[in-house]
Order: structure tokens, then sequence, then C-alpha cells
């Protein structure tokens, strides 16, 4: 009996293993990508008039938390990895946007244990938002998105948010982010195929993959500089570097499209080798911004 529980448990244990190596192997990254931009559209778009492009680009830490490596870049290691969380402003000469009004520690701790949320910039963030002409999301996950419904001013800033149909009809995410269905009923949907101008210099390219609601933000300055906002559709940029993307368990738990995640990893990928000068922005990779706040390239505070 004690040498067939010993075989039975020898054999569970294997398949575990086998199990485990699997779903812990990222997806395989396609040699070429079935999601593409036009660029020469949304440049168009950016530059569509006279009127004055952003002059800067800033970048405010407002929330910090750590996952295990293996859940970022698909390496089998498990010691901690830094995960800021970034609001962004972009700066005109007479008004300003912001993008991902980010988590307050109470939201983000009640969710995430382990997270913590820092309230003086959490201020300075919605300070900005009452200022700002627009208020848009990369995508609608809580950490980018909660800043919204838990803002003291919400009655103020709702006019001024430009959220996606996309975005406001997954009520999974949404829920998590505390958008009451009488707030999401309050916000006028956005509706737009590839490309929507949201203001001079600043296009919204639809993605998916990541969420429903996923897109990434195009920004073309007054200096020439372009810089394009990608959320999470990678978590740090080694991601579509190498390239390389989540284990299978991530965006199965997480509920992504992974073979859309796949393609559009290896679109970036393809992107930084075709257009060097494309400053891809990744929203949790802490090296990445330190080294364009090095280079004078991203403001760390808000005006």
């Amino acid at each position: 009996m004690k040498k067939k529980i010993g075989i039975a448990f020898l054999v569970l244990t294997a398949s575990f293993g086998v199990f485990f190596a699997v779903v812990s192997q990222p997806l395989a990254i396609p040699e070429q990508s079935t999601f593409t931009v036009d660029w020469a559209r949304v440049r168009q778009l950016a530059t569509a008039d006279e009127q004055p492009l952003p002059t800067g680009l800033n970048a405010l830490l407002t929330a910090y938390n750590e996952i295990p490596s293996l859940v970022v870049t698909g390496d089998f290691r498990f010691s901690g990895h830094p995960l800021p969380i970034y609001a962004y402003q972009i700066v005109y000469p007479d008004q300003t946007l912001v993008i991902d009004p980010v988590v307050d520690h109470d939201t983000a701790v009640a969710i995430l244990p382990t997270a913590k949320g820092f309230p003086e910039a959490f201020g300075q963030m919605q300070s900005a938002m009452r200022a700002a002409r627009h208020i848009a999301l990369t995508h609608e996950h809580f950490d980018h998105s909660a800043g919204i419904p838990n803002s003291p001013y919400l009655a103020e800033i709702l006019p001024k948010l430009v959220l996606t149909r996309e975005q406001l009809e997954n009520d999974h995410e949404m829920e998590m982010a505390t958008f009451s269905p009488e707030l999401r009923a309050k916000i006028q949907p956005l509706d737009y195929e590839d490309y929507h101008r949201l203001a001079p210099g600043v296009v919204l390219i639809k993605t998916g993959g990541h969420t429903p609601g996923s897109q990434m933000v195009y920004i073309q300055r007054a200096d020439g500089r372009e810089f394009l906002l990608i959320g999470d559709l990678a978590w740090h940029a080694d991601n579509y570097r190498r390239p390389q993307g989540h284990p299978r368990f991530v965006h199965w738990v997480g509920r992504e499209d992974g073979e859309k995640m796949a393609h559009i990893l290896r679109f970036l990928h393809d992107l930084q080798t075709a257009q060097p000068e494309m400053n891809l922005v990744v929203a949790h990779d802490g090296d990445q911004m330190a080294a364009y706040v090095a280079a004078g390239l991203i403001g760390e505070h808000f005006h």
C-alpha cells in the first residue's frame, strides 16, 4: 500500500511539474506581426492644424508594488521585481492633459496588500487633473484608472474624461477600479476606429490585447521628439527588446489575449529597430524612466 501511495505521489508531483513548466513558459513571439500602425496617418492627425504642439512630458511616481520576476519577463526567477506606477502629464503652452490617473493608496492595498501609494504625489496628480483639459487612459486596469472614481474632485473632472467604450464596458476591471455603474453612465464613451486625435500632437492608437480597452498614446512635441506611451503592452522594456512576454498563466489570470500580445511585442520590437528615434514609454519600467529623466526627455514632477 505504501509503495502504491509513493508511486501515486511521484506521478502527481511529476504531472504538476510538467504542468507548471508549460504554463510558466511565455508564448512564442511570431517572426512577423499582424498588428500594424499607419505612422503617416498618425503623424498627419497629430499635426493636422497650426495649433501649438506639446512642449513637455512629465511622469509622476504615484504608487509602487513588487511582483516576482517570473511574472514580468518569463525568466524562471522568483525574486521581487519593482513595479513603479506612473501618471503622465502632457504639457502645452496653454493647457495640459493627464494620462493614467493612478490608484490611491487605500484602493491599491485593498487589491494588492504589498502595494503602496504615495499620498503627496496622489494629491499633485489630483491638482493636475483639475487643471487638465482632457484625462485619458492607456487601459482600464485599476492601477491606471482608480484615481478617477476616488478623486475628491470627481464632479469637477467628470467633463474632462475621455474613456473609450471598450474601457467603460469592461465590467470586471471597471468594478475592480471602483467605477460604479452610476459613474460610468455619466461618462460619454469615445468610439473610434484605429486612431483618434485627442489633442494637438497627441493621437490614441487602438491595440487591445492586454485589455479590450488598451491603447497607445502617441505624442509629438514641438521640439520634434516623439513618444509612445504603451501602457502595459509590456511590463518592462526587455519584453519587446528580446522579445519575450509573460508566462502563459499570466495571460490566463489577467484575461489577456495572449496571441495578440505576442504580435504586439513583435511589432514593438520591430518599431524600435525601424524607428529608434521613437521613445517607447513602458508603464512600469523604473530603469527606463530613470534613463529618460536623466536624459532630460521626461520630467519627474507635475506642473
